[in-house]
């Protein structure tokens, strides 16, 4: 708990309110930089209050024994505060409620009261740090392996839809610096037609250039992830993943625990994709390569919306060979069956999911409807197209990666304050949660933000949401601004403010808000 300081020879240019709004600082201050619990100053006054404590004029132990134990706090904050000859100079003391004395004091000065705060704080107490969200300079490297033989064909558009939306993510952040290998692999292509992109266009540009032609081989795909492991530069300062995507049976043997293990040692995690042809027994390889490195595998999913013959719609399923129907649009992008990891080939499907059984498992999904009127014996008289969450599978590679790498925001949010609208990035998806809700109810928020230059985003400031907890009766003056303020003197304020780096507090309303990836709900795993 900080109480209000008591100012020396207050004037004009430093009122007797300096002490209070200098507690609110180190509230701020503690709150935002320590694990230490503060108690909130509007709290502290209005206890003072119903106490009958006058915090301005003289305060003695009993006062302060008063107080801490009736708000359960272990220390009390409080000192002298003056200024003269163009510095600020404190005089705290810190009160132990359970040893009922004074335990600790300091004598500091500085030119500005942000620094002051500081200095308090690093004499008074040997902090539990707790760090600030900002941007590393984070670096990302990903190698698809991609099977682009005819059997892709059906999935094309959405592997590469998947691909570009990483990209598109990274660059959306600025500080992503990201790498993305495509190493194709059929009879018509060998890892001599690998690419490597560092920009959308030029991913786009490289995407362009495959396309579904030829068989797969062992051969090709052993190439292409030899030169993945072994012959990739991957940078050393980047997170480092390795993606299979592949609708074709990898038969080839004694090579997936070898590469597997060369590439964790190499600090490299194999993901695998797994696409509608393929079932546990025929994936075995590729499912091999992800365990040993400490990679993941997924099976795609797919979906077909049909209207039977009495009207009524159906939803039909397909995973691992597997057919399914829900007369709800249940959550299938997120994967059906759920894998037991003693018997990965005995999965069962998750709840809302009604298996439709056969004589043989389907050998595909890609005529899905025929398959379902066979094996349920009801007439189709309408269907839609066949969806499938590749896309989503792509995008949590790309998560696991981004992870990995270091801080990443997890989305970006707009706010204004009726005058000025700037993108705010977020870090974690709680706080997502919370400025989604805000966004429906237009209610105003004290938004605190780091900021840092950026000459490629708006205004040419990067701001990051570090605390939504305080109200504004929390908050000192002298680190609340405008928006409008925050635009246009932006030098000074990426330059001054409290703590490293500099936090100022907002006003605003959010007006709407973007996540960069999907969550992968840990229950579906």
């Amino acid at each position: 708990m900080v109480l209000p300081y008591r100012v020396e020879n207050p004037s004009g240019n430093f009122a007797d309110d300096s002490g209070r709004q200098y507690a609110k600082l180190l509230s701020v201050a503690f709150s935002l930089s320590s694990k230490i619990e503060v108690t909130p100053q509007r709290d502290v006054l209005a206890d003072a209050s119903r106490r009958g404590i006058n915090l301005d004029g003289p305060l003695d132990a009993d006062d302060l024994l008063n107080m801490g134990r009736a708000k359960g706090t272990n220390y009390i904050l409080t000192g002298k505060i003056a200024r003269g000859g163009g510095r600020y100079v404190s005089d705290s003391v810190l009160f132990s409620v359970k040893d009922a004395r004074v335990i600790n004091k300091a004598k500091t000065s500085a030119s500005t009261l942000f620094e002051l705060a500081q200095k308090d704080m690093h004499e008074l107490f040997p902090l539990q740090k707790k760090d600030i969200p900002q941007y590393a300079s984070t670096a990302v490297d990903i190698a698809f392996l991609i099977d682009c033989s005819h059997s892709v064909s059906n999935e094309w558009t959405s592997i590469k839809q998947g691909i570009t939306e990483v990209a598109a993510g990274f660059a959306q952040r600025g500080k992503t610096n990201f790498r993305i290998y495509l190493a194709p692999f059929s009879s018509n292509y060998g890892f001599d037609r690998a690419s490597v992109s560092e920009s959308l266009s030029a991913l786009n540009a490289n995407l362009a250039k495959l396309k579904p032609s030829g068989t797969y081989t062992d051969a090709a795909f052993t190439a292409s992830l030899r030169y993945a492991v072994r012959n990739i530069l991957w940078r050393a300062n980047a997170s480092r993943r390795i993606v299979i995507i592949t609708n074709s049976p990898i038969s080839s043997k004694g090579f997936s625990e070898q590469f597997g293990v060369t590439a964790k040692k190499s600090g490299l995690a194999i993901d695998s994709i797994i696409l509608g042809r393929l079932t546990y027994d025929s994936a075995i390889q590729p499912l091999s390569l992800s365990s040993a490195s400490g990679g993941t595998g997924s099976y795609v999913s797919y979906h077909q919306r049909i209207v039977a013959a009495d009207g009524t719609g159906r939803n039909i399923f397909f995973e691992r060979g597997r057919i399914f129907f829900s007369r709800m649009s249940a959550n299938w992008r997120s994967g059906i069956l759920r894998t037991n990891i003693h018997q990965p080939e005995l999965a069962s499907p998750l709840d809302g999911f009604d298996e439709i059984y056969g004589d043989a498992r389907a050998a595909d999904p890609y005529d899905l409807s025929s398959i379902y009127t066979t094996r349920s014996g009801e007439r189709i008289i309408d269907r839609g197209p066949l969806e499938n969450n590749i896309v989503q599978l792509i995008n949590a590679s790309a998560s696991r990666g981004r992870n990995e790498a270091g801080a990443a925001p997890s989305g970006v949010i707009t706010v204004s304050d009726g005058s000025v609208s700037i993108m705010v990035d977020v870090f974690g998806d709680a706080d997502m949660r919370f400025f989604t809700a805000r966004s429906k109810t237009g209610e105003f928020i004290t938004l605190g933000i780091s900021i840092a230059n950026d000459k490629d985003s708006p205004y040419g400031i990067r701001p990051a949401a570090v605390s939504r907890d305080f109200t504004p009766e929390d908050i000192p003056s002298i680190i609340s601004v405008s928006v409008k303020d925050l635009v246009q003197r932006k030098d000074y304020y990426v330059s001054n403010g409290l703590l490293t780096p500099p936090v100022w507090f907002i006003r605003v309303y959010v007006q709407n808000t973007r996540q960069y990836f999907e969550k992968r709900d840990i229950r579906d795993d």
